[in-house]
C-alpha cells in the first residue's frame, strides 16, 4: 500500500489544470509480499531506511515512511525500495 500527500482544496473539487504531483509519505509491504520477498531482504530496503514492523514474527508485514509528505526525495527513496524488493 502506498500514502501519498499532496494539497488539495477545502471543498475537496479538483481545479481543471494540472498540480503538482502528490508526494509518497509511506509504503506497507504486506505479510504476502514479505513471504515471496525475503525477510531479510525485506528488512533492510536501503542502508539509510529502517522499517517498522507491522505484525507477528510468523508472517510480518513491514512499513517504511517516507518523510510527511513535503519531501520531494521521497519518490526517488520508493523507487529505490521498489527496485530492492522486486
Amino acid at each position: 500500500m502506498l500514502a501519498t500527500l499532496r494539497t488539495g482544496r477545502r471543498d475537496l473539487t479538483v481545479p481543471s489544470h494540472f498540480e503538482a504531483l502528490p508526494v509518497p509519505v509511506s509504503f506497507t509491504l504486506g505479510p504476502d509480499v514479505v513471504r515471496q520477498t525475503g525477510l531479510a531482504h525485506a528488512e533492510s530496503p536501503a542502508a539509510h531506511l529502517a522499517p517498522t514492523r507491522l505484525s507477528p514474527a510468523a508472517s510480518p508485514a513491514f512499513h517504511y515512511t517516507f518523510g510527511d509528505g513535503t519531501r520531494s526525495e521521497a519518490w526517488a527513496e520508493l523507487q529505490q525500495v521498489t527496485r530492492k524488493l522486486i
